[in-house]
């Protein structure tokens, strides 16, 4: 078993790195996967680099959506709110077709 996992370390290649670190993103690696991404990005420099890369991308992301949601906190204008509030009831009151003909 320990052999086959050390065969399959020394085959992964790039592709498959950086496809393991685009599944980082969304789910959590298994055990044999981490040990994959990290052997490799050990022997890798470009590997290395960019996982480097994706953890300062990903760290950007969570800093920009929390000053989004800080400055989408603020109330809508009631002059905007109305319009928005006219045009769904345009929308159920006259359907679809007349909605998207106002919308033009």
């Amino acid at each position: 078993m320990i052999g086959q996992t050390l065969g399959d370390i020394q085959r992964s290649t790039c592709r498959e790195v950086t496809r393991l670190c685009s599944q980082a993103l969304d789910r959590r690696l298994t055990f044999h996967e981490q040990v994959n991404l990290c052997v490799h990005s050990l022997l890798c420099g470009y590997c290395r680099n960019y996982i480097r890369q994706i953890r300062l991308l990903r760290r950007c992301v969570r800093h920009v959506s929390e000053l989004a949601g800080a400055a989408f906190q603020h109330e809508l204008p009631s002059s905007s709110a109305s319009r928005i509030k006219k045009r769904l009831e345009l929308q159920d009151t006259h359907g679809a077709e007349t909605c998207a003909k106002h919308f033009r």
